[in-house]
């Protein structure tokens, strides 16, 4: 964290609202009319909106949002605190990022006649859930700030949605959320979908035990696996820029950059209208492949390409089978756009293309071979030259022959 963050942490065990909420609020406007630094004013907002959460009380967390707001962003910010209200945190903290960018609400004042001033800074909520997260998950938010009777307060989360800066969801922005816990798993999940979570769970223990006998590396105790209720809520949770109706399942972690470059924590998300349907064994090679996604996060650096990530998820899920023949490939490994655009051939086939040349890797050098690729790219975090040349740089280390070297065999010995 920077030394502008407002490092005030919600702890485990809440306490019951009390007048300390009045305490709260007029202690905010009085240091918003004391000359204080806009910057430091907004800070005092994000502290209220924590300690808020942290007593439970849900109208001094309200009390952020300017009069000017709409219905709709007032109704979402009361579900976002019965669902942050709802989740096991062990801490909660936001933090504001002028020091990435200052401000982004050049052109907005006209969007709101009667404020005073207009502030759009990045804001990043820190949090971790309790006996779960052993590393901060991340999410960044882009919060208008207006000034307005000497106060400042958000007015939205969405005004720059459209040049593609889209403020986080979570399935607790919808509301409350329910767990399913096992041993090594917390499904998050609407209330009505009790029933599903639980089978969920079975399966994911089910897909543990595979990963256990398949990632030979350290691989995370717990894991949390959340089920939205609807493909909506999974596409404003993904912000979503392609089709979800080709996929079952995803992984996802947030990086943080401020010190060097690493994964958060990680989540897995159900593309629940697919994977129901899905045969059983399907299921659970779907929760297999996540699971080495997420085991992966740790190993992996900006330079990991996806033939790379999906190739060595696909191969271990799928019984590291011997290399075989692709219909349809070009015989040139695939691009990072080529597994979510396309059409669902084409992202099948790049699909297959990876997990060929990992099984071709194993084939030739060892079963710990493909594996043992990502982490030697991933090692390197921040180093100079492209993605293509530390990938031929670590299949120098792990093939014994460049990128070039490696495709041609690929393509010619399957």
């Amino acid at each position: 964290m920077s030394a502008l963050a407002v490092m005030a942490v919600l702890a485990a065990g809440a306490v019951a609202p009390s007048a300390v909420a009045q305490t709260a609020v007029a202690q905010t406007a009085v240091a918003q009319a004391a000359g204080v630094t806009r910057e430091e004013a907004v800070r005092q907002v994000l502290a209220q909106r924590v300690d808020a959460l942290e007593r439970g009380d849900r109208a001094a967390f309200l009390d952020t949002v300017d009069i000017a707001a709409t219905d709709d962003f007032k109704i979402r910010q009361g579900r976002l605190f019965d669902g942050l209200r709802s989740l096991p945190l062990e801490s909660y903290e936001l933090e504001l990022r002028t020091d990435e960018v200052p401000d982004l609400a050049a052109g907005l004042a006209a969007r709101y006649p009667g404020a005073e001033a207009v502030f759009l800074p990045p804001v990043e909520a820190g949090y971790r859930l309790t006996g779960i997260d052993t590393i901060d998950a991340v999410d960044g938010y882009y919060y208008t700030f207006l000034l307005r009777d000497g106060r400042w307060r958000i007015v939205s989360d969405r005004d720059l949605e459209d040049v593609g800066l889209p403020s986080a969801r979570n399935l607790w922005d919808y509301g409350p959320v329910h767990q399913q816990r096992t041993d090594h798993f917390t499904i998050l999940h609407d209330p009505a979908d009790r029933k599903r979570a639980e089978a969920l769970g079975t399966l994911c223990e089910q897909g543990y035990v595979r990963l256990k006998s398949a990632f030979d590396k350290a691989i995370p105790t717990q894991i949390v696996v959340v089920l939205p209720h609807t493909l909506d809520q999974l596409r404003e949770i993904l912000q979503a820029t392609f089709d979800l109706s080709n996929f079952v399942a995803f992984a996802s972690a947030a990086v943080d950059r401020d010190d060097d470059w690493k994964a958060t924590a990680p989540r897995v998300y159900v593309q629940d209208m697919n994977l129901a349907r899905s045969r059983r064994d399907f299921q659970l090679q779907t929760f297999h492949h996540e699971f080495t996604h997420v085991s992966a996060f740790a190993l992996a650096g900006p330079f990991v390409p996806s033939w790379v990530h999906e190739g060595v998820a696909d191969w271990m899920a799928g019984g590291e089978k011997s290399p075989s023949k692709v219909d349809g490939s070009d015989g040139v490994l695939p691009e990072d756009w080529e597994f979510t655009t396309g059409g669902a051939e084409s992202i099948i086939r790049a699909y297959d293309e990876s997990t060929s040349a990992m099984a071709f890797l194993a084939a030739r050098k060892g079963k710990t071979a493909p594996l043992d690729l990502l982490a030697e790219i991933g090692e390197l975090r921040v180093a100079p030259g492209t993605a293509e040349y530390r990938v031929d740089q670590s299949l120098q280390a792990v093939y014994g022959a460049g990128l070039a070297q490696f495709q041609k065999d690929w393509s010619g010995g399957r």
